[in-house]
């Protein structure tokens, strides 16, 4: 090789160097970004899984009033003399409008006090 092809190629090798280097660093700053993003994702994934816990609960709640609800209503004559359930209202442990102890009237007749 010749003096002049060497220096050449060290010319190249030092113009091309500084190039390298900013790339690296872009490279470097853009990993950064993406773990950031990845935090984040993370802790979004988080957030959205307890509040489908508290989605979860709350509709086993709901259920549950549903359920009493259900049962509450299937206690009221309905006027063809069909009644789900002949139990007082007042053993549901609510003394209601007539006091403790005081079911209300299982048909048409007021309760006697």
């Amino acid at each position: 090789m010749t003096t002049a092809t060497i220096a050449s190629s060290v010319e190249e090798q030092a113009a091309a160097t500084p190039g390298i280097g900013r790339n690296v660093s872009e490279a470097a700053r853009g990993s950064g970004e993406i773990a950031a993003n990845i935090g984040a994702v993370a802790a979004g994934a988080k957030a959205a899984s307890a509040g489908a816990a508290r989605s979860e609960a709350a509709s086993r709640d709901l259920t549950s009033l549903a359920d009493e609800l259900k049962g509450l209503v299937g206690r009221f004559d309905l006027g063809d003399g069909a009644r789900a359930s002949r139990r007082p209202l007042a053993t549901l442990g609510d003394p209601g409008p007539r006091g403790p102890g005081r079911a209300l009237p299982r048909s048409g007749s007021p309760a006697r006090a």
